[in-house]
């Protein structure tokens, strides 16, 4: 089945007059099965842990994804093995009977059985080990003025100040650390879209107590921020990194969308998304102005 997208091109010409002329464009885009998205995170936060179950969405759809109900789902990690259950208000949603919280260098497997197949699969499993992570001890957040680029941008919409963020707390001794943070003021994230989650690594700071982010935005003196790093694995480091690239919009630990540039760890090849654990460390601080002083 084949979609066709109608695209007219206005052409002016101009010598004593001007006459529009229609051209039709048809572009071709296959159609794809349903395929199986799972956004599944188990953190070392002591909590009920989430797996959100959806179906893939065409390319240029808007509407929100389709949930997946009634799903089998449970996590294992040795001997000990947590059973998920769906939401009765948020669908596709599942939570984990009882809180627990991950525990780094232990290794969960996530085992996702439908009650009707996709692409002719029930069941759909991924594993994931959990880093060391870093643990945030203080974080000192100073407000800078944003110089005149010389760029036209609407008043309103204008931002005035530049945030660093200097951040204290010891980093695993062992290298190839990868790591994903977020950005509240006044407990609005400012990386709301995946696309715009800070990335960084340890290849020029291992096993160092501090390092900084820079972001431009308006602040104000006293705002209060706050500053989120997630310790990762590797491969789930690159799998956002590829849903960076994609120009798609979704929440900022959302797999929704075309992922032709990332590559998720759900077995059988047939499903989107990615199963990962985390490591979570927040703190907190107040912005102080410095602009003006010396």
């Amino acid at each position: 089945m084949k979609t066709t997208l109608y695209i007219f091109l206005a052409a002016v010409i101009a010598l004593t007059g001007c006459s529009e002329y229609e051209k039709e464009i048809s572009w071709e885009l296959d159609d794809y099965p349903d395929m199986l998205v799972v956004e599944g995170v188990i953190t070392n936060e002591f909590k009920q842990q989430t797996v959100l179950l959806t179906k893939s969405s065409p390319y240029f759809d808007t509407q929100a994804p389709k949930t997946i109900s009634g799903a089998g789902v449970l996590v294992r990690e040795g001997s000990n093995t947590y059973f998920f259950t769906e939401s009765s208000t948020n669908k596709g949603l599942y939570l984990s009977d009882i809180a627990f919280s991950g525990e780094p260098s232990k290794t969960y497997e996530l085992e996702v059985t439908l009650q009707e197949p996709l692409n002719g699969l029930r069941d759909y499993d991924a594993v994931s080990k959990m880093p060391e992570g870093i643990d945030l001890d203080t974080i000192i957040c100073e407000i800078y003025e944003m110089p005149d680029l010389g760029f036209e941008e609407d008043e309103e919409d204008k931002d005035t100040t530049i945030l660093s963020i200097m951040f204290y707390g010891k980093e695993p001794d062992d290298p190839n650390n990868y790591y994903t943070a977020r950005i509240f003021q006044n407990k609005t994230c400012w990386n709301a879209n995946v696309k715009e989650v800070f990335l960084f690594n340890d290849d020029n700071n291992n096993g160092n107590n501090y390092d900084y982010f820079i972001g431009i935005e308006n602040v104000q003196a006293e705002d209060t921020i706050m500053l989120e790093i997630r310790s990762v694995e590797k491969n789930y480091y690159d799998y956002v990194n590829g849903i960076k690239l994609i120009d798609e919009s979704g929440d900022a630990y959302s797999m929704i969308g075309p992922a032709a540039n990332a590559v998720g760890n759900i077995s059988g090849g047939k499903a989107l998304g990615y199963f990962c654990t985390a490591y979570v460390s927040r703190a907190t601080s107040f912005a102080v102005d410095m602009r003006g002083k010396k």
